[in-house]
């Protein structure tokens, strides 16, 4: 009797192993599509909310710089312009272009842009004390897209960025974008982010905490551009960049912003522009913009990403150049670490080459 009853518990032992091993199966999956679901959803209905214009419009500071555009001036950047300052106003919007020397004919469509513009009437003049100072570089946007950004946690943040497409779907400006804590997205395409602060709020559709973006538009409180001392671009010392280091300084802008501190830097995964009209409708569709399979990859590639990797190294190498830098100039200091990257950029024909 001891030999059967030894028998029958080895026999039905595996048959509770598989039972359970059958009911995690089924909770995982079940756990999977409800949180595909979840998100495919935040996205749909975030995506489908109108922008609203606000009771008061604000003062805005359009600044921008072109080289090489007239393409995407004349299809898409010049109107949606005019279409700003017709919605918001020509008294609240001061519109300040630099042209860089383009081999094109940015010139002309620049140009044709002032004479639209003062066709609308008198736009806001120097002596006009603004509020936001909107950074717009060569994208497709509309004016929904604007406003939106402006509105990126209800208008209380130092910088609100928008996410900027070359070729979908991977973003384009990773030398300025930092997650929440200053490490440099884990991948181009969505989720992006290594820190769970900064996923966890992409996959809620609300603004993303970060310490650094740009991505193509931009909206920054003008006052730290005004105060005594006042904020400015700038870059890392040539002696630092001797190290084999680089900074961005569409992020050393928020590094040395002393709001970032108190009011936040986001990033605003409603508004998302395009540096071609494809690319913009390639992130714009007519159905969601992210499917439920591209969800469910995306994700667990993101988890595979986290568990078998670490910014250290990264950071650690980057500290240590900075420090025997310090060493050297001992007057001098660099406190932007999370903007540097192991990289030198150096001017050629057509731009810059990464060595």
């Amino acid at each position: 009797m001891l030999v059967l009853f030894t028998r029958y518990r080895l026999f039905r032992k595996p048959g509770r192993h598989r039972r359970a091993l059958l009911g995690l199966s089924i909770c995982f999956i079940v756990w999977t599509v409800l949180e595909l679901l979840l998100i495919q959803h935040r996205v749909s209905v975030v995506d489908r909310i109108p922008s609203t214009l606000p009771h008061q419009f604000e003062r805005i500071f359009i600044s921008s710089t072109h080289w090489n555009n007239e393409a995407i001036l004349r299809s898409h950047w010049n109107n949606a312009i005019i279409q700003l300052v017709k919605t918001w106003g020509p008294e609240n919007v001061f519109v300040s272009i630099h042209e860089s020397g383009s081999w094109d004919d940015t010139k002309g469509a620049l140009r044709e842009l002032d004479l639209e513009l003062d066709r609308l009437g008198d736009l806001a003049r120097n002596d006009i004390v603004f509020d936001k100072v909107l950074f717009l570089n060569d994208v497709v946007f509309t004016v929904d897209d604007v406003i939106s950004l402006l509105d990126t946690n209800d208008g209380v943040y130092a910088a609100a960025c928008a996410l900027d497409f070359s070729k979908p779907p991977r973003y384009y400006d990773t030398f300025a974008l930092r997650d929440s804590n200053g490490d440099e997205t884990l991948m181009q395409e969505w989720p992006y982010f290594r820190s769970a602060i900064s996923q966890n709020a992409l996959l809620a559709m609300t603004p993303v905490p970060v310490k650094s973006c740009w991505n193509g538009m931009v909206a920054m409180p003008v006052a730290p551009f005004l105060s005594k001392v006042p904020l400015r671009f700038r870059a890392i010392p040539d002696s630092l960049a001797q190290s084999h280091l680089e900074g961005s300084e569409c992020c050393l802008i928020h590094a040395d912003n002393p709001l970032s501190a108190t009011k936040g830097v986001y990033l605003n995964p409603k508004v998302r522009v395009g540096y071609t009209d494809l690319a913009y409708a390639a992130v714009h569709p007519t159905t969601t913009w992210i499917s439920l399979h591209n969800i469910a990859l995306a994700l667990w590639e993101n988890r595979i990403r986290r568990w078998t990797t670490s910014p250290f190294f990264h950071r650690w190498a980057i500290r240590r150049r900075i420090t025997s830098w310090e060493r050297h100039h001992s007057t001098r200091s660099e406190s932007a670490t999370f903007c540097l990257i192991d990289e030198m950029q150096v001017v050629v024909g057509n731009g810059w080459a990464h060595v």
